[in-house]
């Protein structure tokens, strides 16, 4: 008896060894050959990671040290010149609550901060998504990344996620009374353009398998994750339909700048996001005077993890112009005095916030801080670390900032920089009071309101 149970035992034991190192060589044989079930293996551990990445705890930081306390929203003048235009900003589908119990999109404000008109949340938008990856108890919100408002009163809004692969969601058109025209998931995000004909410049994201080939070198760029964000710039019809898209990479590897992907002797870069594009502007026939060489309908737009802004010809789908390294992390380029303006986010004095407005001279590609400037007081800190929107007054003097992490917008004078005018966004609902603010723009005209 004993016998036979030894026998057993042995086995058993046999055949547990032998199943094991069948797994192990299983195993070694799906890594190194990607052999089935590789590829699920592979996405699952990349929707993991991302998540990992983006599911850090946020803040908004420096809020502490702002030296104007309120619990309200605030408008407060510094100048007695300020004209007559209005301001449309959006700070997420939460904004206005205690005032607006369903939620605000976007809203206009006068010079006083008085809400003169408002696009209605819409918290239900984004639930069926068939691209975009949320995960139950861990996915934040979807949220407006950046608007632009038509002559008809109809509200355009690129959309964001917060724990979401990709982060890029979609865009979508809703009527004055806040109803909606069109949405589509397109990955799009960040800031865009619209032409006068209606068509609309967004950036938007493509998924793809990881190695990408750096032109035509030997060099790599490799994502851990197996996975790789491609930049796009669609051309969407008015109606959201793609017409035509660009891709950032193929732009650069065309016009011979693959380079600034990478190092000095590294044959690889391992990123998940090579370039990060956020914000595509649409050269217009006055911006060409201030850009010798430039065309209307070339599009000027913003690389973040190459710390890079340059001019692309839609139709040859090169650059034309190139500045890399003058600013880190960067957004919201815009045609400014025969060169560029954007906000420089991580190139500033940390003493002063470590953000501030950079100017690159299109002919010489030198740059200059326009703010803050020594002798200058400004409001408080200027920091706004991954964020930030800018849009230029039509005078091409002032500019509206928005001090993203601040949860303020100051209207800047470019020329002398001094602050004209601030808004202080804040919830009286919320600890602490203020929250983080959106994209902001000028407004010109309410017609479009009735009398």
């Amino acid at each position: 008896m004993g016998s036979v149970i030894r026998t057993t035992w042995i086995q058993r034991t046999l055949a547990i060894f032998s199943l094991c190192f069948f797994s192990f060589g299983f195993g070694i044989a799906v890594t190194q050959f990607r052999i089935y079930p590789y590829p699920v293996l592979r996405d699952a551990n990349t929707a993991l990671n991302a998540l990992t990445v983006v599911a850090q705890p946020r803040s908004i930081d420096g809020l502490a040290t702002y030296q104007t306390k309120t619990q309200v929203p605030l408008a407060i003048s510094h100048s007695e010149r300020l004209d007559d235009t209005y301001v449309l900003l959006s700070a997420g589908a939460a904004a206005f609550k205690s005032t607006f119990p369903e939620g605000v999109l976007a809203w206009i404000v006068d010079r006083k901060g008085n809400v003169v008109h408002h696009w209605k949340s819409q918290p239900g938008l984004w639930d069926n998504l068939e691209k975009v990856t949320r995960v139950p108890g861990v996915s934040g919100a979807i949220s407006p990344a950046s608007l632009h408002l038509c002559d008809n009163g109809d509200l355009i809004a690129t959309y964001h996620g917060h724990n979401t692969f990709p982060f890029g969601v979609g865009i979508a058109r809703f009527d004055c009374q806040s109803n909606l025209i069109w949405k589509k998931e397109l990955l799009t995000h960040h800031s865009f353009s619209v032409a006068e004909d209606g068509r609309i410049f967004v950036p938007a994201v493509e998924v793809v398998d990881s190695p990408i080939q750096v032109a035509h070198t030997e060099s790599m760029i490799y994502s851990d994750n197996g996975k790789i964000l491609r930049d796009l710039i669609l051309v969407l019809a008015p109606n959201g339909d793609v017409l035509d898209q660009i891709s950032v990479l193929d732009a650069l590897f065309d016009s011979g700048l693959h380079g600034n992907l990478l190092r000095a002797n590294a044959s690889m870069l391992t990123s998940d996001d090579p370039t990060h594009l956020n914000d595509v502007q649409l050269i217009s026939e006055a911006d060409t005077a201030q850009l010798p060489g430039a065309a209307a309908g070339d599009l000027l737009i913003s690389m973040r993890n190459i710390n890079a802004v340059g001019l692309i010809d839609p139709h040859s789908r090169r650059f034309k112009w190139f500045s890399s390294g003058a600013m880190m992390g960067q957004h919201s380029p815009r045609v400014y005095q025969q060169g560029v303006v954007a906000i420089d986010n991580l190139g500033g004095d940390q003493r002063l916030g470590g953000t501030q407005l950079t100017h690159i001279d299109f002919t010489t590609g030198l740059p200059k801080t326009l703010f803050p400037r020594a002798g200058v007081p400004m409001p408080d800190l200027c920091r706004t670390v991954n964020s930030g929107h800018l849009d230029l007054h039509r005078n091409r003097n002032l500019a509206l900032f928005s001090v993203s992490h601040e949860g303020a917008i100051w209207e800047i004078d470019l020329e002398t920089g001094k602050v004209e005018w601030e808004y202080i966004y804040a919830q009286p609902d919320v600890e602490g009071g203020r929250q983080m603010i959106g994209p902001t723009k000028y407004v010109y005209d309410l017609s479009f309101l009735g009398s």
